[in-house]
């Protein structure tokens, strides 16, 4: 999968990050957790490389005092890259950036979040 914290310039999880951390605990594969910096500037191109199958865009709208849509199966217009779109269709979802960002109780919500979007059918 793909996590992307911020969309423009694309910045993304490396290995020593809570959010690959995170990512591995819920079962799935970050294309960027080789990466040695916890936060890496990434190109579009390398992100579309990468090939993911999973693209997660953390909601910064709730960080912001706005109503999240943390969850969503499709980020507002805007939010990604339309070369992202493509790669992973009906996989591309938004997280609420606050239970996912922080070390702290609410983690293993973030945790739950991103187990539902990586493995949707372990929780029918």
């Amino acid at each position: 999968m793909l996590y992307v914290i911020w969309p423009e310039p694309l910045i993304v999880p490396g290995r020593p990050s809570l959010l690959t951390e995170l990512i591995e605990t819920a079962g799935g594969d970050s294309v960027t957790a080789q990466e040695g910096q916890a936060y890496v500037r990434f190109s579009v191109e390398a992100a579309v490389a990468l090939a993911p199958q999973v693209i997660v865009l953390a909601d910064h709208a709730s960080a912001n005092g706005h109503a999240s849509g943390a969850g969503r199966p499709e980020p507002r217009s805007g939010a990604a890259s339309p070369a992202c779109r493509p790669i992973a269709p009906g996989r591309l979802y938004s997280v609420d950036l606050s239970i996912l960002h922080r070390y702290g109780p609410t983690v293993v919500d973030g945790l739950e979040s991103l187990a539902r979007l990586i493995h949707p059918e372990a929780f029918r």
